[in-house]
């Protein structure tokens, strides 16, 4: 594992990993810890809204899934797995724990049971080829929803946070995003200025709005000033969305429903 300048989905930095494989070995899981290694050491998330980052690779091998581990008041639980896309592109990995459905690692019931958890690893699951495999992550996050919606977990270690070398702004200035859900049409309000180095992707005191499918399939893109913008999405299908914004001192993640 090293940290990276060249290959990252936003920010200075993201984290490669390099799995060698041998012809002699079995088919193989590997697990990326954060928190240094130690689960215990990652903040505790409550357990509804969403589990997420960005990830790229274009060596996987046909077959190869990638899924999340928590650990709960009952064990360790491991979500369902999904397909790695394999076009050396960055695609949103995005896993819910309100309707988890996992199944059991260590003791426990496939389950998010307790309020709070920890993640306890990033799993990478791949047959056997004797091929290297090189894969990139970057911007794991943890998005609240219900009581908590506006909350937004980095977490640190090996896996990198979101943004790294950039100043945010805290935590009790949320992206504020209505109507949510909405029909396809909805506004945003933006600090009325952004300053300081450390982001790119924006121009000095304008803001990167951009909207992600599920699939991690970006759908919307645009620059906007500080203060209320209105965003017209009217060509998108229902489901849920990933809207980002990006500003030289600010980043922001929510969710938006759309529902025609």
């Amino acid at each position: 594992l090293q940290r990276v300048t060249t290959d990252k989905h936003r920010g200075s930095g993201g984290l490669k990993a390099t799995l060698i494989d041998s012809s002699s070995s079995s088919n193989w899981t590997v697990r990326l810890m954060s928190g240094s290694g130690i689960p215990a050491n990652n903040p505790k998330i409550t357990s509804d809204g969403t589990l997420s980052f960005w990830m790229k690779t274009s060596t996987a091998n046909a077959g190869a899934t990638v899924q999340v581990w928590f650990d709960d008041s009952d064990g360790a639980e491991a979500s369902p797995a999904l397909s790695v896309i394999n076009d050396g592109q960055w695609h949103l990995y995005n896993f819910d724990l309100e309707h988890f459905n996992g199944t059991t690692v260590t003791t426990g019931n496939g389950q998010l049971d307790a309020a709070l958890v920890t993640l306890d690893a990033i799993v990478l699951k791949q047959p056997n080829t004797s091929t290297t495999w090189t894969v990139y992550f970057d911007d794991v996050m943890h998005l609240a929803t219900g009581a908590n919606a506006g909350t937004t977990v980095n977490f640190q270690g090996p896996v990198p946070t979101a943004g790294q070398g950039a100043t945010l702004v805290s935590e009790d200035e949320p992206l504020v995003v209505y109507p949510n859900p909405s029909t396809g049409a909805f506004h945003i309000r933006l600090p009325l200025a952004s300053a300081g180095p450390g982001m790119s992707g924006a121009s000095p005191d304008k803001y990167l709005v951009e909207l992600y499918n599920t699939a991690g399939v970006r759908v919307f893109s645009g620059e906007f000033d500080g203060g209320r913008q209105d965003i017209y999405t009217g060509g998108l299908s229902s489901g849920l969305y990933v809207i980002t914004v990006r500003g030289r001192n600010y980043q922001r993640t929510s969710k938006i429903i759309i529902r025609k």
